[in-house]
This record gives structure tokens, C-alpha cells and sequence, in this order.
């Protein structure tokens, strides 16, 4: 009976590996709710980019307090919804007092790690919504516990055409695939500067902040 149990080992090898390897499954955002295929996942109306964890069943998503107001850089809380129960948690909230007058904190660019395990994105700490000191924070947090970590993002030295204070708003609306390997985050951004410069790779060390151009 033996010789049986080589193939059966197989078999569930290659049906484990088949579920690890599994694409994603497709989350979009039609008119501030989240769905998957036609299913309708939320009903909120303030929600918007979703990106799904590596391994499933989660996916992290943006979301507007019911208070905003307006255009510009709004207010942004992180969101978690598991895609089998349902299941909502929320990762990042607003400050104590929070108003669209400020303080407040915008947040974007989120992405996962590798392991599905951790979620990372960029924050923005605006005191009021005229603040001219506005520092932009890299920020890890454990989707599955308490673990949190944040530094400030800091330019690098030698790196030209940039701000400290205006790195998140020089960011938003240009960077995309945002990915979280190790140590680095990294996004890809295209924008118009007069130097010409095509799409170039941003990255930022999670323990220092420190923000180089890989080009």
C-alpha cells in the first residue's frame, strides 16, 4: 500500500503550491464602494483604492471620513476587509479633534509585504489645511496585530528636485505600484519636470526614511 503514498504526497503538494500561487483576486472601486466581480463588497460611498493582499482573503483599502469636505488633500483613514466573511477593521483613524479645518492626517500609496502579513503606506500630518509645515511619515503597521512603526521621510543627500516638507504632494497623483520588500519601499513615478526626466523609482528605507532616486 505503500506506493501509494508518494502520489498522494505529490498530489497535495502541487494543490497546495497551486492555491499559494493563485492570482489575486480583481477588487475595483466604482463610485466610492469596493466590488468583486458584480458582487458589491461595501456600501459606504468614501471608499477608493483598494489593493489586495499577496495571499488573500484581505484587502486594504482608502477611506474618506464622513465629515470631509471639498478637494485638495483630505483626510484619510486605512481600512481592511476580509473577503470571504466580510469582516471590517479599521488600521489608521484621525487624530483627536479632527476637522476638515485640521488637524489632519492624508494618507495614500498603500501597499502590502511579500508575506501578506504587513501593511505600508504614506501619511501626511497637516496641522490646519493652510499649515505650510506638513512632514510626510512612511508608516508599517501589522494588519493581523498591535505592531506599528512610522518614521519621518527624509531626502538623501545628493537628491535634487525635491522638498522635505512637499514630498508627499509631490508624490501624490504621480507614483504608483507602491511595494514593500524587507527594508524598502518603493514606488515608480512619472511626472513633467523640466529636466525631462522619464519614469524613475523612488525608494525610502523603512529604518531611516531616507528617500533616494533609483533611476
Amino acid at each position: 500500500m505503500r506506493r501509494f503514498a508518494l502520489p498522494g504526497v505529490l498530489a497535495a503538494a502541487l494543490m497546495l503550491t497551486a492555491a499559494a500561487t493563485a492570482p489575486s483576486p480583481t477588487v475595483v472601486e466604482k463610485n466610492g464602494d469596493l466590488y468583486l466581480g458584480g458582487t458589491r463588497l461595501t456600501t459606504y460611498g468614501r471608499n477608493f483604492e483598494p489593493v489586495v493582499a499577496p495571499n488573500g482573503p484581505w484587502v486594504a483599502y482608502l477611506s474618506f471620513p464622513a465629515w470631509v469636505e471639498g478637494g485638495g488633500y483630505l483626510a484619510t483613514n486605512v481600512w481592511l476587509l476580509n473577503l470571504r466573511t466580510r469582516e471590517a477593521r479599521r488600521l489608521a483613524d484621525q487624530p483627536l479633534g479632527a476637522s476638515n479645518e485640521g488637524p489632519y492626517v492624508c494618507r495614500d500609496l498603500l501597499t502590502w509585504s511579500k508575506d501578506g502579513r504587513t501593511v505600508a503606506w504614506l501619511e501626511w500630518r497637516l496641522a490646519s489645511d493652510s499649515a505650510r509645515f506638513r512632514p510626510t511619515y512612511l508608516v508599517t503597521r501589522s494588519a493581523f496585530g498591535d505592531a506599528r512603526r512610522e518614521v519621518r521621510v527624509r531626502l538623501a543627500p545628493n537628491t535634487t528636485g525635491w522638498s522635505d516638507d512637499g514630498i508627499f504632494p509631490e508624490l501624490l497623483g504621480v507614483a504608483y505600484a507602491a511595494r514593500l520588500e524587507g527594508d524598502t519601499f518603493s514606488l515608480t513615478v512619472t511626472r513633467d519636470r523640466t529636466d525631462k526626466t522619464p519614469a524613475l523609482r523612488v525608494t525610502v528605507d523603512v529604518r531611516t526614511g531616507l528617500l533616494r532616486e533609483v533611476r
